[in-house]
């Protein structure tokens, strides 16, 4: 029964050894190409009045999104809060550089 032990250690101990030489072996392959750039995001969060729900939604498809496509902005994403308040938005966009952020105000 030992022996069947010992074997089953050194075994998991040499294939932990193969695994870990392996992941070196393959991140210094992969060392030479160049790391993608950040992904950075804009997130809004917005909170309408219950009653102006329907204004809202309106006032975003007709006319923020064609202004934002208009503007070169590839995607933007909008999500409706699912528990607690029902209206709350919030909506997702990329941002190239922080530079974009001083045109804003």
């Amino acid at each position: 029964m030992r022996k069947t032990r010992k074997t089953v250690l050194v075994l998991a101990a040499v294939v932990l050894l193969a695994v870990g030489i392996a992941w070196t072996i393959m991140g210094r392959a992969q060392g030479g190409a160049p790391a993608p750039p950040p992904q950075r995001i804009t997130v809004v969060v917005t909170h309408v009045k219950p009653d102006m729900i329907s204004t809202y939604e309106d006032l975003i498809k007709n006319v923020a999104n064609p202004a934002l496509k208009k503007a070169g902005v590839p995607w933007r994403e909008t999500w409706a809060t699912a528990s607690g308040q029902g209206f709350t938005r919030i909506s997702v966009t990329p941002l190239a550089n922080y530079a974009e952020l001083d045109h804003a105000l």
